[in-house]
């Protein structure tokens, strides 16, 4: 075969060797795009590691053997191939001074005029996770609101974050500003070290699509390369 032919070849298989590694690739080796991550400080920063799923050995380890005073943290992109759960261990955040606060889906006006009347524009401590069952938002005093939360959203605009608390009587997203203190740079920290796992892990599977999709258009050639030595071999053999 001419390299002319043999190029020719390559093109006509190249679009069914292709879509044979995609179809592999999704059937017969599936990547894992799921993953969850734990976090928690670490000598003043934070400890943040991918823990397999939450029904693996390590996560439950590390949640058995630590406090159950867990928060989520918001990772959900709809654009992204993978999917990362995060959670960090409970801790108090001060200095945040409320911005805005909605009920859950389904509360009626009444909620939502209560907490914008008794919520937006107040400082506020929050606590993110729940140390106990019964633990409620609360007014400390006239101006200042203890809220107890069970997650934490990264807003677009720096030191503004949304988390899902509770009260008496109401619940809903309330969101809050934080610009100084050592509550900003600790959280700066904590999404910083959550999102560089985030991004790894979409790296890990880029480069996984990489290898695997093409798998089959490798093999043709690491063939087609092993067959052509075979052959200059065989005419090296019988011109001797």
């Amino acid at each position: 075969m001419t390299f002319s032919k043999y190029k020719r070849l390559c093109l006509v298989l190249l679009l069914p060797l292709l879509a044979a590694g995609f179809i592999c690739a999704h059937a017969a080796w599936p990547y894992d795009r799921y993953q969850s991550v734990l976090c928690q400080p670490f000598l003043g920063s934070e400890n943040c590691r991918p823990v397999g799923h939450i029904d693996g050995p390590l996560y439950k380890s590390i949640k058995k053997d630590t406090d159950k005073d867990w928060f989520e943290i918001w990772t959900y992109d709809e654009h992204s191939p993978t999917s990362t759960s995060a959670m960090a261990s409970g801790r108090f955040i001060g200095g945040a001074e409320i911005t805005g606060a909605l009920p859950f889906s389904g509360e009626g006006h009444e909620v939502a005029d209560f907490m914008k009347r008794n919520l937006v524009g107040k400082q506020a401590m929050v606590h993110l996770g729940f140390p106990t069952e019964t633990a409620k938002s609360s007014a400390i005093n006239a101006t200042t609101v203890l809220l107890y939360c069970n997650d934490l959203r990264y807003e677009a605009e720096p030191g503004t974050y949304t988390s899902g608390c509770y009260g008496e009587g109401w619940s809903g997203p309330v969101t809050y500003r934080i610009d100084s203190g050592p509550s900003r740079p600790m959280l700066d920290t904590l999404q910083t070290d959550v999102w560089r796992i985030v991004d790894e892990k979409k790296s890990d599977f880029r480069l996984w699509q990489v290898a695997v999709y093409p798998i089959f258009i490798y093999g043709f050639l690491l063939l087609s390369f092993v067959g052509w030595m075979i052959v200059k071999a065989t005419r090296f053999v019988k011109a001797g």
